[in-house]
């Protein structure tokens, strides 16, 4: 099976002061598995997404080689970038808020992006979103279609967006700390909408966070970051039980020692 994402070399820097963010990463995805970046609060594991999607910060400058589907994006413009976005190339975001022009209702936002990805009349792009809602709404989608972005919870504006890439079907979605501020149940939730993309598209996965919990559950391979660099890459089940490097180890005993400390408090009660 060929790869479906590759980074060479890449690497994310400030060119005035020439400070790397991220430095010489490579590593390669194939079609259909999901890939758990993990580090911790400024590792460099959610600019390596914005850098895959296109959309750096324009202060910071790339150097490297990143193939998509044997695409060179390294090489792209903007335009041609932008043009990937949605049936190619998607990404779940931290902040559902900021996904949303706060302004337009929910299901005319989504009817919209299905109109100019798949040139759709008004009845076909409402058909298929009130579609994509039901999948994870179920008999709440007309409710939500109605409803602007800060009528809905973080959770909810998470679920649109999943549904969204349901719609859209992206061959790479990469969710960026997806799970962030949402209780366990809604957590668990997520991880089974995505977890359902993955596998009723085949869709590729890079999920990006910092909570090894979280990725044991969902991830086939696991990339370990620390201020920049790649640490650790490989199968989830050698990653986690077998892992080289002692900040791995540190990322899995700290893990360990927060689950015991939340057991205990719980059964505390």
């Amino acid at each position: 099976m060929n790869n479906l994402l590759t980074l060479n070399q890449v690497s994310i820097y400030d060119p005035h002061s020439e400070k790397k963010r991220v430095d010489n990463l490579s590593f390669s995805l194939k079609q259909g598995r999901t890939l758990a970046i993990v580090g911790e609060s400024g590792s460099g594991k959610s600019l390596i997404s914005k850098a895959i999607i296109g959309l750096l910060p324009s202060t910071l400058a790339l150097s490297g080689e990143i193939f998509f589907d044997e695409k060179p994006l390294h090489l792209y413009s903007e335009q041609q970038r932008r043009a990937l976005l949605g049936t190619s190339l998607g990404m779940i975001v931290q902040n559902g808020m900021s996904a949303f022009d706060p302004l337009i209702k929910i299901g005319k936002q989504v009817s919209q992006t299905l109109i100019y990805h798949f040139s759709y009349t008004k009845l076909q792009a409402f058909n298929a979103t009130k579609q994509a809602l039901d999948e994870v709404f179920e008999h709440q989608s007309l409710m939500i279609m109605q409803a602007f972005p800060h009528q809905l919870s973080g959770g909810q504006l998470q679920r649109v967006m999943i549904a969204m890439a349901l719609a859209l079907s992206p061959k790479l979605l990469i969710a960026d700390e997806p799970t962030t501020a949402l209780d366990a149940p809604l957590c668990r939730e997520i991880l089974q909408l995505l977890q359902r993309i993955t596998i009723s598209k085949n869709t590729t996965l890079i999920f990006i966070s910092h909570d090894l919990g979280l990725v044991s559950q969902i991830a086939d391979d696991i990339l370990v970051m620390k201020e920049g660099k790649l640490i650790e890459f490989g199968d989830k089940n050698s990653v986690l039980d077998t892992p080289k490097q002692a900040y791995t180890r540190y990322l899995i005993e700290a893990r360990a020692k927060l689950s015991q400390r939340f057991a205990q408090v719980l059964y505390a009660r």
